[in-house]
């Protein structure tokens, strides 16, 4: 292999040629995308920088061999003083390149840390991952599975962290998918198995490899479940509050506003108190809830999804059975227009609009 021909460039002992040459065509062919190419350009920057290497040691041996032979003259004795400055000017320019190198990592372990605990507006978008890609202009090959390694830590000790905290992660899933494309973790599992505890793998690599977006046909699936699971929601409130009812208000005339009422409020706290299953109905019926990462909801999260799931879903029932709607004919208009609406968002989305708006998913658990 000509790795001059791989790299694009002509052959050159210019090594700011190379380097420029190697992080235009690393951010070309990624990893995750041609993994046959992206190893081609890792071998030929390598092979270059060893052929520019070899060749650097044999001139200096050339002018070793050479010195000997040389007639002693002032003028000679004057050039050799202004050559012999050459091998100083090379260790400051070594230096000034590795204090670089050890720049460029520094600034991408700090950026790690600034992003994994900043607000998840910010580290939920990808684009702002991408000073990652700074690992691609490492150039020391045997320094780069340290650094891999090293990152890799350090993102599941964030995540175990956060883990004890709330039952959520700092770097979620999407991310993590992300950051296993540059730094190629799944390919060094074998070696960091021993390397790890057990539960470092299940805050890293097994989110990624476990969440996946559902299917149309698994949507679909799910919604026949996520109805029966409201309907056996109401059939407990309907058992908790006829109880309620008839201790707390036996003679009270107009219950349905404290029978709304209630059912918000026990909607809202079966979610709360229950977490990632977020109703009765479910977690009977055996479905789960996650975030759009895989996790679990945080409290963000199951508000928004309640909030949304009451207006959009609920609210023409509610004002229809406190004969706030003008007529049956309104009704019916309002329950066809949010149906449409929701059927548009599930086909397009594969998710009903409270679970697009909060970037969630109604899972069945046999599917996780």
């Amino acid at each position: 292999m000509n790795p001059f021909e791989t790299l694009n460039i002509e052959p050159t002992d210019n090594k700011k040629a190379i380097k420029k040459a190697y992080a235009v065509l690393i951010k070309q062919y990624k990893p995750d995308g041609n993994p046959e190419k992206f190893q081609e350009i890792q071998e030929a920057y390598k092979m270059a920088l060893s052929m520019l290497q070899w060749s650097v040691q044999e001139n200096d041996e050339d002018r070793e061999s050479a010195e000997p032979h040389q007639v002693t003259r002032p003028e000679t004795q004057k050039s050799d003083e202004s050559f012999s400055l050459q091998p100083a000017q090379v260790d400051e320019e070594a230096l000034a390149e590795q204090k670089q190198q050890e720049q460029l990592i520094e600034n991408l372990f700090q950026q790690l840390h600034q992003m994994a605990f900043a607000p998840l507006a910010v580290k939920s978008k990808l684009e702002n991952w991408k000073f990652i890609e700074d690992y691609y202009k490492i150039d020391d090959l045997t320094l780069k599975p340290q650094i891999a390694r090293e990152v890799f830590k350090k993102v599941a000790e964030y995540n175990i962290f956060q883990q004890k905290q709330n039952n959520t992660y700092l770097i979620k899933a999407g991310i993590m998918r992300y950051l296993n494309s540059v730094f190629d973790w799944s390919a060094q599992w074998n070696e960091y198995q021993h390397q790890f505890p057990e539960h470092y793998f299940a805050v890293t690599i097994d989110i990624f490899h476990t969440f996946k977006e559902p299917t149309l046909l698994k949507s679909i699936f799910s919604l026949f479940f996520r109805g029966l699971a409201f309907f056996v929601d109401v059939f407990i409130f309907a058992i908790i509050g006829f109880l309620f009812s008839e201790i707390l208000f036996p003679s009270y005339q107009n219950i349905t506003p404290v029978v709304i009422i209630g059912f918000i409020l026990y909607y809202l706290l079966s979610e709360i108190i229950l977490g990632n299953h977020l109703s009765i109905g479910k977690k009977y019926i055996g479905l789960i809830v996650l975030d759009k990462f895989g996790n679990i909801c945080d409290t963000d999260c199951v508000f928004g999804r309640h909030v949304t799931f009451q207006l959009v879903t609920l609210m023409p029932f509610y004002l229809f059975f406190l004969d706030i709607m003008p007529s049956e004919k309104v009704f019916i208009n309002f329950i066809s227009l949010f149906a449409f609406a929701n059927a548009v968002t599930f086909v397009l989305f594969k998710q009903l609009i409270h679970d697009l708006v909060t970037n969630s998913y109604v899972l069945i658990n046999s599917e996780l």
